[in-house]
């Protein structure tokens, strides 16, 4: 007989007291998987609506490396997500606003100009002032006539809203000038928790539209945000508390008889164009589109609606 697993799960989002660092908790309510980080706090994976973030910096002229680790001097933006989501400092401290999973990309690009020997450069990436275990490069230029040389790091990491990140890097041999050319060098991160593509141009979101298939009566949840509901029999509950401004759902009647999508206690589910309210009625292989854009306030449009 096969053995069913199943995580740990309750009826709302998991407290981080109960957990183990690295162990995934489930949301039976609301259709979530969480998991709970170094830090001790519990990350949602993968959060339904939540949008791409990223961030792309470098610097301005040259930095000098000493035998000691230094902060890399990325203090400039050369695109965003937005400000809501980093805080580039000066002197190549940036902060994370927004928690989640971020994979996080380096590139130094130096050059010996003096000492005509070999030197090593290490680099690491560093959050909240400790080194990510794999995120460490090595290079080294064997003389001045050899040209430039590029140090990559990469790691993915879990952070938490505020956590702090920077590259640090030195050299084996002070005898030896060793320079960091900061418009040539670059540290690139995005999240890993997004929905779908998204940026100044377009909403988050996947390129499909994901299926949720019903067969009997049935009350939307967050998660079906972005998808499309078949329902055959019993309708479809449109709640209150669940969804916010944006979140969109649409719901396909695969069946013969009429189904009803209804008006849950303390929503105002008003059909486009008009000044009509309360539940409507799908027909037979129809499609309807449900917009929230407002607290517990939808509006309904689409064909065979009535």
């Amino acid at each position: 007989m096969a053995n069913t697993l199943r995580l740990r799960r309750g009826s709302s989002a998991p407290s981080a007291g109960s957990f183990a660092e690295g162990e995934p908790g489930w949301d039976s309510t609301n259709g979530r998987l969480y998991i709970k980080n170094a830090a001790g706090t519990m990350v949602e994976i993968n959060p339904a609506g939540t949008p791409l973030r990223y961030l792309h910096v470098n610097g301005t002229g040259t930095q000098s490396l000493t035998t000691s680790l230094a902060t890399i001097d990325f203090d400039t933006t050369i695109q965003t997500s937005g400000v809501g989501d980093f805080t580039v400092g000066a002197g190549g401290e940036i902060t994370v606003l927004n928690t989640g999973f971020y994979f996080i990309e380096y590139s130094l690009d130096g050059d010996q100009t003096s000492g005509n020997n070999r030197v090593i450069v290490d680099a690491e990436l560093q959050v909240n002032g400790t080194v990510v275990t794999g995120s460490e490069a090595s290079v080294y230029s064997r003389q001045t006539t050899e040209g430039d040389f590029t140090a990559v790091g990469s790691s993915v990491v879990s952070l938490t809203a505020n956590d702090v990140i920077r590259v640090q890097a030195s050299k084996d041999d002070s005898a030896i000038t060793t320079v960091v050319e900061l418009t040539r060098s670059a540290l690139s991160m995005f999240s890993l928790s997004g929905s779908g593509a998204t940026g100044p141009t377009g909403p988050a979101g996947p390129t499909d539209i994901p299926q949720n298939a019903q067969t009997s009566g049935y009350t939307l949840v967050s998660s079906d945000n972005g998808k499309h509901v078949s329902i055959t029999t019993g309708g479809v509950t449109v709640p209150s508390g669940v969804f916010s401004a944006g979140n969109v759902v649409s719901i396909y009647n695969n069946s013969t008889s009429t189904q009803t999508i209804t008006q849950g206690t303390s929503v105002t589910l008003r059909e486009a164009g008009t000044a009509n309210t309360g539940n409507r009625l799908l027909a037979q292989y129809g499609l309807a589109t449900v917009l929230c854009v407002g607290s517990n306030e939808f509006v309904i449009t689409g064909a065979g609606l009535t």
